[in-house]
């Protein structure tokens, strides 16, 4: 263990990130396929914790939450998922996407 009087920062102003995220224990978690986030290590999970699914199951969910098992996240407002995935940026124009607090994973890359 090593014992800190301070936060963490990248020295003479570099912008490398400090940790991966999938390296925190019971932190949000991004992996490829269902297959990997069965297989995250029980030292890494906590109970609440996420994972964001890339490739998402087979009914399109990309968003799960350990709760004694792996379950469907299911955050809503307004009647309307939190959490959503687009597989472009032009997508997010779709106005049945709108809802206050909607937060949108665009799969599309160079963007």
């Amino acid at each position: 263990m090593i014992e800190l009087i301070d936060t963490l920062k990248p020295k003479n102003g570099q912008t490398f990130g400090l940790v991966d995220a999938n390296d925190i224990i019971g932190g949000y978690m991004q992996v490829n396929a269902i297959s990997d986030m069965n297989n995250i290590p029980t030292s890494k999970i906590k109970q609440g914790m996420l994972c964001y699914v890339i490739s998402g199951d087979s009914n399109g969910n990309h968003m799960f939450q350990y709760l004694s098992e792996w379950t469907i996240y299911t955050a809503s407002s307004n009647n309307a998922s939190v959490l959503i995935s687009v597989e472009k940026l032009t997508d997010l124009n779709n106005t049945n996407l709108e809802s206050v607090g909607q937060v949108v994973f665009v799969v599309e890359t160079g963007i």
